[in-house]
């Protein structure tokens, strides 16, 4: 229900009365205007002018001037809740419409046993869409990226496949993919190796971005940054993508060491909105945290009460992703 706010004016006639004998009691007592020095019919002839000045010309635009202003204040305050109205109007329909989970599945990738052929995966990890609906796989204990496209019955190596180990192009428990459009390339997190390794699509290149890190997680925003989480560090660190060879990046998030509150104890994934906010799924500590940009410290955005079941708590959260509307959606590991 829309809230109209009254504002009560107070009447121009009333106010003009009262001032008008305000200033004719200040006048007739001021020892200027009543002295032996100024003619009696002036000294009234000057009350009387400067009494007519403030009734008829100042009072009436001050009252009209507040008029106005009650007035922009009571549309303003209209237009805000309309638009308030609007906002839970459409979310509520998203919510009906969109975020009901559907109880039955479709298989898009894999599906035939565990396996090292081009329709099998084995232990796939990280996965990544890219607006073509064509689907990047980790395939974990392959130690490769898979392509599948849409409708595909098998996919396609795009990255390793060249046996696990350490050389340019080989992938060792690859566990986590993202795409850097700009650049035509994807961004892996070869675990086994503790490195993030860039590969290019459609050619034979790679280069290696970040050493010596135990990464967990890592993504990408809308701005070119490129997001990395060290789970021995315990820490987030933000690179402008181009720029990541031979530099450390800025820290974003933890850094504190493991613990409680408000540092990471075991970070599993990590989620950056369209604001730069950082979201980190803390799995020994059953909560989801947030960094909004230039944060010092996170804060507790769900679970945080213990593990356990209860729709307040969680138990090992892992994959995590926020919408548009700020919803938080978290994939409850042993809740299952």
């Amino acid at each position: 229900m829309i809230d109209v706010r009254l504002i009560v004016l107070v009447d121009a006639s009333i106010l003009q009365v009262l001032i008008m004998i305000l200033v004719f009691v200040l006048f007739f007592g001021n020892p200027v205007l009543n002295s032996s020095h100024v003619d009696h019919h002036t000294n009234v002839l000057m009350q009387i002018i400067f009494v007519f000045i403030i009734v008829n010309v100042m009072i009436p635009q001050f009252v009209i001037h507040q008029q106005f202003i009650a007035i922009e204040t009571i549309l303003n305050s209209l237009l805000r809740t309309v638009e308030i109205e609007k906002r839970r109007n459409f979310e509520k329909l998203i919510r009906v419409q969109f975020n009901k989970w559907k109880q039955t599945a479709t298989t898009v990738a894999g599906g035939n046993g565990r396996g090292d052929k081009l329709d099998q995966l084995n232990n796939p990890c990280g996965i990544f869409i890219d607006k073509n609906n064509n689907i990047f796989i980790a395939d974990d204990l392959n130690h490769r990226i898979v392509e599948w496209k849409l409708n595909e019955n098998q996919g396609r190596i795009v990255a390793g496949g060249n046996g696990r180990g350490n050389r340019i192009d080989q992938l060792y428990y690859p566990s986590n993919v993202i795409m850097d459009k700009q650049n035509q390339s994807l961004i892996i997190d070869d675990r086994a190796n503790s490195r993030v390794i860039r590969w290019f699509l459609n050619q034979n290149q790679q280069e290696i971005l970040i050493e010596n890190i135990d990464c967990v997680g890592l993504t990408i925003d809308k701005y070119g940054f490129l997001y990395v989480f060290d789970y021995e560090k315990n820490e987030a660190r933000r690179w402008k993508i181009g720029e990541e060879k031979g530099k450390e990046g800025k820290l974003v998030a933890g850094g504190n060491g493991k613990g409680n509150q408000p540092i990471v104890n075991s970070a599993r994934f990590i989620f950056v909105d369209d604001e730069q906010s950082i979201y980190v799924s803390d799995y020994d500590d059953h909560r989801v945290m947030k960094w909004k940009k230039d944060a010092n410290e996170g804060i507790i955005v769900a679970g945080g009460k213990g593990r356990g079941n209860n729709l307040s708590q969680l138990d090992g959260p892992h994959g995590l992703i926020v919408d548009n509307f700020g919803q938080i959606y978290v994939a409850d590991c042993f809740n299952h």
